[in-house]
């Protein structure tokens, strides 16, 4: 792995290639790399940690392994708290299907984010996952998914549209934080299931 804080707050950072036996990028290691572009992943990290990637305000992940459709690593299994905070210049994000975990925090403030896609096998959208996502549209959301928690889409106020790949009565069984000010615009925006009622 590369170590924790390896990087931290190398400011003039701007391109990196994780080495190929690499496996797990460790907590606060690119933390306030704040001229980092671009990230070359290969495809056997399975661990992005905490902070790894926070205040990476120039990061935008549009390099991609070209046998790879996501621009995260295919085999990543655990997003950590926080681990893409502030990435005010992502505009995208498509996960792998690998992913089961996504820490609380992940990629809140990433006022640029606009298209969301999350992978079958995530159950839960932690608290403040992509709270403040301002100009976040869509959104598409997995049937396995079983909770979305506090305020995990508050302040998107751009949201408009929810793909949801299960049924209306799926949907209706899921968990959905929905106090004031909470989850208002993800439950206001145009939903679409692409599963019919049997």
């Amino acid at each position: 792995s590369i170590g924790e804080a390896a990087f931290n707050r190398c400011t003039s950072l701007r391109n990196i290639r994780i080495p190929a036996g690499v496996t797990s990028i460790a907590d606060d290691t690119f933390y306030g790399c704040t001229s980092l572009h671009s990230v070359g992943f290969h495809d056997n990290i399975t661990r992005i940690g905490v902070n790894t990637f926070d205040k990476c305000y120039a990061l935008t992940l549009e390099e991609t392994n070209q046998d790879n459709p996501y621009n995260l690593p295919v085999s990543l299994t655990t997003l950590g708290e926080c681990a893409f905070q502030n990435c005010t210049s992502l505009k995208e994000v498509e996960l792998p299907e690998t992913l089961v975990y996504l820490g609380v925090y992940s990629f809140r403030g990433c006022t640029a984010l606009r298209d969301v896609k999350l992978p079958e096998g995530i159950c839960i959208i932690c608290a403040k996952t992509f709270h403040n996502c301002s100009a976040l549209e869509k959104v598409e959301l997995p049937v396995s998914l079983k909770n979305i928690d506090m305020r995990a889409f508050a302040k998107d106020e751009a949201l408009h549209t929810v793909i949801y790949h299960g049924t209306e009565a799926q949907w209706e069984k899921i968990l959905i934080s929905g106090t004031a000010s909470d989850n208002q615009y993800l439950l206001a925006a145009e939903r679409r299931c692409l599963k019919e009622e049997p």
